[in-house]
């Protein structure tokens, strides 16, 4: 599930035209993102509600959607 989060977020990300660094200021690194949108890492439930929370999204349904 991890890994669909961060493709999740970066769709969203890219829809709305936002640059990474823009999306995660003061939540985490644009190196963090980046790896948590290339499944490379998994991000703590707080970093993933808070970026979902920015791009205006549920997160959980965003999951049963495509899970």
């Amino acid at each position: 599930m991890k890994i669909l989060e961060g493709k999740i977020i970066k769709f969203y990300r890219e829809l709305q035209q936002l640059r990474q660094k823009d999306l995660v200021e003061g939540v985490c690194s644009t190196t963090h993102i980046s790896k948590i949108e290339r499944g490379q890492t998994e991000a703590s439930g707080e970093t993933v509600e808070l970026i979902s929370e920015r791009l205006g999204i549920d997160m959980h349904e965003q999951l049963k959607i495509y899970a």
